[in-house]
């Protein structure tokens, strides 16, 4: 029987070798910032100009929940860096997570102008609200602002949810029933139609040409650097 770290070093390895998440914590042409225990990557994909990002943990964690202090701790710092990037264009964060399935955890991250963040807590709330109603994808609502250690000492880990929040917010979590029924791009789908009036769901299937995902990539590394070092 193997001894406990090596079973949890091939365990790594595996995931290492098959998880998208793990791949894009690798330098595959979109990597913006490696720390060592977070990286941030640009998208390819053809949604709001390419102007969003995920903050992503290199070794294989499953949620938020689960993460180390030392790696929370550094996703909170480079959070940070991007509140006060974007604070000086009059801008606001909403940072989102979508844990089921075991899959590599991934921060999103979509910059909108403040005025529309009223808006936008509303409309995912009631989006969420109806969702419940119906019976679909969530039925445990919680303002993290009224939970102690916030997200972390709300659920334990192996329990699928989604969370929201704009910059520095404890936000929203739901947990989620029927994790397959919840949209990968739910927050993408609901943002987007509310801030871009000639959104369509057939955008989220369109790929950025690789010269405008490398001038995103060099931009934004070019910003953050300079706050991060």
């Amino acid at each position: 029987m193997l001894p406990l770290f090596l079973f949890e070093h091939a365990k790594y390895e595996r995931s290492n070798t098959s998880c998208e998440g793990c791949y894009a914590s690798k330098d595959n042409g979109t990597l913006v910032y490696d720390s060592g225990k977070i990286v941030v990557s640009v998208t390819k994909r053809n949604i709001l100009d390419g102007n969003h990002f995920y903050i992503l943990p290199k070794e294989h964690y499953v949620s938020t929940v689960d993460l180390e202090d030392d790696v929370y701790e550094e996703m909170n710092k480079i959070k940070n860096a991007f509140i006060e990037l974007y604070s000086k264009q009059n801008k606001s964060i909403l940072f989102f997570e979508v844990n089921k399935n075991e899959k590599h955890m991934t921060i999103g991250g979509i910059p909108m102008e403040t005025n529309v963040v009223k808006n936008s807590r509303r409309l995912l709330q009631n989006s969420f609200d109806l969702n419940a109603e119906e019976g679909a994808s969530s039925s445990f609502f919680k303002d993290l602002t009224e939970v102690p250690g916030g997200l972390r000492r709300f659920l334990r880990p192996g329990i699928s949810y989604t969370w929201f929040g704009f910059d520095n917010e404890k936000g929203y979590a739901y947990r989620l029933n029927d994790p397959e029924d919840f949209s990968d791009d739910f927050y993408y789908s609901t943002i987007c139609a509310e801030i871009d009036e000639d959104f369509d769901d057939m955008q989220l299937r369109l790929k950025l040409t690789p010269d405008v995902v490398k001038n995103n990539r060099d931009k934004l590394r070019s910003e953050l650097e300079t706050l991060l070092s």
